[in-house]
């Protein structure tokens, strides 16, 4: 089985405050989706295809893509704000990216199987990886429809100490099945870091509940449902300068139709991210600290 990587790397970077798909993180300037390529590959991923924004991808291709291995088929794809179906065109004014569901349309024409989507912006750890690329060779028990799954983080190891977060916490049955994916944003510790709350909301968490950092493992049964879906939030929201069209909701309503099933596969990873500039400085640290324990080289491609 062939099974492919699609990194959503064509975010604006707002809050970072600059392009983080090209900021080095690594002893020899890695990028932090680099780290997330690395591990895809050790799990078995043998294609990688790039969803980026043709406004960088020359100097994408020269500081990230030049260091793969050449056995590592790498493509990228843009996503394109004129992209859209039935000869729409895009709202005069808009200039942000349409989400992440349009962003793995982007990929349709490289994608012909099974394939795991990720963030090209948050670190998600090599076990991680390895439970994705397992259920997509194996697991087939308990699914009607398509078969998902997604990596469940729990929600303490997912937190930034810059800052608050938006996370999808999941709601799961008996077997590890979503039953529900639900938003909470402005999440944090309160401040003796006994509890997880929503300043917005003002709901609190335990921290350790199941919940999603846009790591799928997806069939490709998928596109036509995302490309249908995605005419219907173009008519629904018509000349909406910000309006999003998101992978998540989109999976969660097949899943309520009864058109797919989805397993969450725990794990006890810890995630990192550089959604504000100030974490920089601590996923350097993260990575130095996993090139100490032996989980990568200090070159990342060096004996591959």
């Amino acid at each position: 089985m062939n099974i492919s990587l699609v990194v959503l790397a064509a975010g604006m970077g707002n809050r970072f405050g600059g392009l983080k798909q090209l900021t080095g993180i690594g002893p020899n300037g890695e990028t932090l989706l680099e780290y997330g390529v690395y591990d895809a590959w050790r799990a078995g991923v043998k294609k990688v295809i790039f969803v980026i924004r043709r406004s960088f991808e020359l100097e994408f291709r020269k500081l990230v893509i030049s260091r793969f291995p050449s056995k590592l088929k790498v493509v990228c794809v843009y996503q394109d704000l004129e992209d859209l179906p039935c000869e729409r065109i895009s709202p005069k004014g808009r200039t942000k990216p349409w989400g992440t569901g349009h962003a793995v349309l982007a990929a349709r024409h490289e994608l012909s199987g099974p394939f795991i989507v990720i963030n090209g912006d948050d670190f998600y750890g090599a076990s991680a990886f390895q439970d994705l690329v397992g259920f997509l060779k194996n697991d087939t028990s308990g699914f009607n429809g398509m078969r998902f799954a997604l990596g469940g983080y729990r929600l303490r190891n997912t937190l930034s100490g810059h800052g608050s977060v938006s996370r999808g916490i999941c709601e799961v049955d008996e077997q590890g099945f979503l039953k529900s994916l639900k938003e909470h944003q402005e999440l944090s510790w309160n401040i003796s870091e006994t509890f997880v709350h929503s300043r917005k909301h003002g709901i609190q968490f335990t921290g350790e509940e199941l919940v999603s950092l846009n790591l799928f493992a997806l069939q490709s049964e998928l596109l036509q449902a995302l490309n249908d879906n995605f005419e219907d939030f173009l008519s629904a929201n018509e000349g909406d300068l910000n309006a999003e069209f998101f992978l998540p909701e989109v999976i969660s309503r097949l899943i309520l139709d009864g058109d797919a099933t989805l397993r969450v596969l725990p794990t006890e990873e810890s995630w990192f991210g550089m959604t504000y500039a100030e974490e920089r400085t601590a996923v350097e640290a993260a990575i130095l600290e996993r090139i100490d324990e032996g989980v990568y080289p200090n070159k990342l491609w060096e004996y591959t």
